[in-house]
């Protein structure tokens, strides 16, 4: 996203729409950071000039630091802290696998909270459509080891919290494998009816626009289908 500011500056959201904005903003660069420098011969490369060695990685810290004073902002009595829930994320992809392999629609709809059915744009459309979309027989998944999430306490100044876990993980059938990320809010004080999936993406890997880059969908509520 293109910024007006001139000067950089860690960015404190004020409300939950612009939160989840930024969160979203945020994995997709972790992504990128986390493919960048997986590889044993990465360089970065600043202004034209290849960066190597102690300077390299003096420069990886500088970016860590960076997404620390991002995701650490306070303003207010509000607060948003990165969160990795990644074994009540890969327990949810176990139950949705399992409910996808016996092609449960009734079990597969009943995971979603009641507010990501009230938000969702033709759910029951898209749920048919999914079963459809999985072409082969379901063999299994496997984890990407992404995780991310928010944890929101008191942001609304009324001692309130909203916890949300992110994640994303492979599908692997007979014929494809195909990329899921689940959105899930796992505690709203405040809205009790959010409690549950909000949104899970899915993308044929064969779809992908940028074969390399992290899968996380748009997060939308309800099923999302190769976007």
């Amino acid at each position: 996203h293109n910024s007006p500011h001139t000067s950089w500056r860690p960015i404190c959201p004020t409300n939950a729409l612009q939160n989840l904005a930024i969160h979203k903003a945020f994995l997709r660069f972790c992504a990128f950071l986390r493919h960048k420098f997986s590889r044993q011969s990465a360089r970065v490369e600043l202004c034209g000039n290849t960066l190597g060695g102690a300077t390299m990685k003096k420069s990886f810290f500088i970016l860590l630091t960076s997404i620390l004073l991002l995701c650490s902002c306070k303003e207010g009595v509000g607060s948003v802290i990165i969160d990795d829930s990644d074994k009540t994320a890969d327990a949810r992809m176990e139950e949705v696998f399992e409910i996808i392999k016996s092609s449960d629609k009734d079990g597969l709809k009943a995971v979603f909270s009641k507010q990501a059915l009230t938000d969702a744009n033709d759910f029951d459309g898209n749920l048919d459509a999914v079963f459809n979309y999985i072409q082969g027989d379901i063999q299994s998944w496997e984890g990407t080891g992404t995780y991310g999430g928010t944890d929101e306490k008191n942001a609304d100044g009324k001692g309130n919290r909203r916890k949300e876990a992110e994640s994303t993980y492979i599908l692997i059938t007979s014929e494809q494998k195909y990329e899921i990320a689940i959105y899930e809010f796992t505690i709203d004080t405040a809205n009790p009816d959010n409690v549950g999936v909000y949104s899970i993406c899915i993308i044929n890997k064969n779809d992908k626009q940028e074969p390399e880059v992290r899968y996380w969908g748009s997060g939308d509520a309800g099923i999302i289908i190769g976007e």
